[in-house]
């Protein structure tokens, strides 16, 4: 089971991008916003462009950001998009989860 939801909707990713405040590393950037309900679990999309590679290479980074997610305490009430830079490829998990996990202290989404 998935301790979030995904970002699916054009209009949703493009308000996030607009509004939310972002934060990078050498590897990702993380767009983030606060929404409307504290309760409800974060809502995520993830954003691997063609620059990374075909979509074999594009699909095992986003697999690799949801774990890296995954692997961080449960946060709610925060929209989010984590967009992969093309400098991931290079990157291993564990490089991944710790660039997760500093972008989100970064935003105060959790400490």
């Amino acid at each position: 089971m998935a301790n979030f939801l995904p970002l699916k909707k054009d209009s949703e990713f493009r308000h996030i991008y607009k509004v939310g405040f972002s934060k990078a590393t050498k590897h990702l950037v993380v767009y983030c916003i606060k929404n409307d309900d504290n309760n409800r679990l974060p809502r995520i999309g993830f954003v691997a462009s063609k620059k990374i590679g075909n979509a074999v290479v594009r699909n095992r980074y986003r697999r690799l950001m949801k774990e890296a997610l995954k692997t961080v305490n449960e946060f709610s009430g925060y929209d989010l998009i984590v967009l992969a830079r093309p400098r991931i490829v290079k990157a291993d998990f564990k490089t991944i989860c710790k660039d997760v996990n500093f972008l989100l202290k970064r935003q105060n989404i959790f400490r």
